[in-house]
């Protein structure tokens, strides 16, 4: 608000009648003060629609050579001075000062309407201000609460990304790992697979033994029943050979003994594979006159476990052997069966 002392300022200095002690102090409240630029502003159009609205007279016309005389001195040449009647100067003297001051009246009537009404308007502008002032800072906090809502929202969203981002991550290595245990089911698939192509191949091998064995006993049976081999029959001892509960379950074989000739045949099939510190022993069993087992030598058997050999006793005469027997013993063999039987026709 614009206080009486500033105002009565701002009226002399739209009439250019402030005293210069005071412009320097006004102007430098007026550069600052929007309101007041305001009032000065209003005051000068008050001032110059007033001027205007003043008829126009001519002024006497002695007034000219009455200043020039003024200006250039007495010795310069100048019209003739009308004097103009004692009655109208007196007449001048008399309502000019009245006339000045109700100039004056009227003027500082309207400059004080003119400050009311200016300040009335910088009142409702200050209302105004301060009501948009108040809309500003109810949308500055509807901002804030829209700008806090936004943030929640980012962050809520971060989060939920962070989620799916964590949920693809372990999808994945499910996945991976998933893929992992595929790959090795898949492998022992295989492996599996390849095990029963092996496990077939060896079957058919054993079938194909078993078959050549037949074969072979049933040759022998026909050698054996032939008429020219009756009476050899009576000096010949066969037998089946069985494993024991030391020997392998898929073991078999058959054993022949020629007691004119002293001599013998021996077959086995699928017998277990022994290191390289032990053979198989063949042994002939039941003729008294030996007393015990006599060696019929070393049995050498293939990588399937097969063997198909003629033996002899090394010179001891055995003419009542009716047992055979197959033991595991020290490489290259024993004098006596001294380690596990694994087959045997007791």
């Amino acid at each position: 608000m614009i206080d009486e002392r500033k105002e009565a300022q701002a009226s002399l200095y739209a009439l250019g009648a402030l005293p210069m002690e005071e412009v320097r102090e006004f102007e430098q409240a007026l550069r600052t003060d929007l309101e007041l630029q305001l009032l000065v502003s209003e005051l000068r159009s008050t001032a110059d629609f007033m001027v205007a609205a003043f008829p126009q007279v001519a002024p006497p016309a002695a007034l000219k050579q009455s200043i020039l005389g003024a200006v250039l001195g007495p010795d310069m040449p100048s019209a003739p001075v009308i004097v103009p009647p004692d009655s109208f100067l007196r007449g001048l003297q008399n309502w000019l000062p009245w006339a000045l001051a109700a100039c004056f009246a009227v003027l500082c009537a309207l400059l004080l309407g003119v400050g009311h009404s200016i300040r009335k308007q910088a009142t409702d502008f200050a209302r105004q201000l301060e009501e948009k002032q108040e809309q500003y800072t109810e949308l500055q906090q509807q901002n804030d609460v829209l700008q806090s809502q936004v943030n929640q929202s980012a962050t809520n969203y971060s989060k939920q990304v962070g989620d799916l981002r964590r949920d693809l991550v372990q999808k994945a290595e499910e996945s991976q790992k998933a893929q992992r245990q595929t790959a090795e089911v898949q492998r022992q698939l295989d492996q599996r697979a390849a095990e029963a192509q092996q496990a077939q191949r060896q079957v058919n091998v054993l079938q194909r033994q078993l078959a050549q064995s037949a074969d072979e006993i049933r040759r022998l049976n026909d050698e054996l029943t032939s008429p020219a081999n009756v009476d050899r029959f009576k000096q010949t001892v066969m037998a089946l050979l069985s494993p024991t509960p030391d020997g392998s379950v898929r073991s078999s074989g058959a054993a022949m003994w020629d007691i004119a000739e002293q001599k013998g045949v021996l077959i086995v099939e699928s017998m277990a594979a022994l290191p390289a510190t032990q053979d198989y022993q063949l042994w002939l069993l039941g003729d008294p006159k030996t007393a015990g087992a006599v060696s019929a030598g070393i049995v050498p058997v293939d990588q399937q476990g097969n063997a198909r050999i003629e033996f002899r006793t090394g010179g001891v005469l055995v003419d009542a052997a009716n047992r055979f027997a197959i033991s595991i013993e020290r490489k290259l063999g024993s004098p006596a069966p001294l380690g596990k039987i694994v087959m045997a026709r007791y």
